[in-house]
């Protein structure tokens, strides 16, 4: 039921950014055919999803998004599909506690 979504949704452990879950909207997104290929290329850390210009900037953010422990929030950056292009998009961040994974983040994206 997840995987269509219809918006895009990547699922990941706060502690150490390894993707747990994507539908079909981030694999279409991110121009992935399957989640295997996305697997094999992004080697399932969600940092690695990021445009390399962004990076520092979304990896400071993200730390002082669990430093401040907060809940939720947004953040604009730039993602590079597989061609290495680069997409601005908007992500919304959600945390939450999973008792078999402890804190995860529930993050949405779309295009701007």
């Amino acid at each position: 039921m997840a995987s269509n979504i219809p918006v895009a949704l990547m699922i990941y452990s706060q502690e150490d950014g390894r993707i747990l879950f994507v539908n079909q909207g981030t694999l279409q997104l991110l121009g992935y055919d399957n989640l295997w290929d996305f697997y094999d290329e992004v080697n399932t850390q969600a940092v690695h999803v990021v445009a390399p210009r962004d990076l520092q900037r979304v990896t400071d953010w993200l730390k002082k998004f669990k430093d401040n422990q907060q809940e939720s929030d947004q953040l604009k950056y730039r993602v590079i599909n597989r061609g290495g292009g680069e997409i601005k998009v908007l992500a919304n961040f959600h945390l939450v506690e999973n008792p078999h994974y402890g804190p995860i983040i529930y993050q949405t994206l779309m295009t701007i």
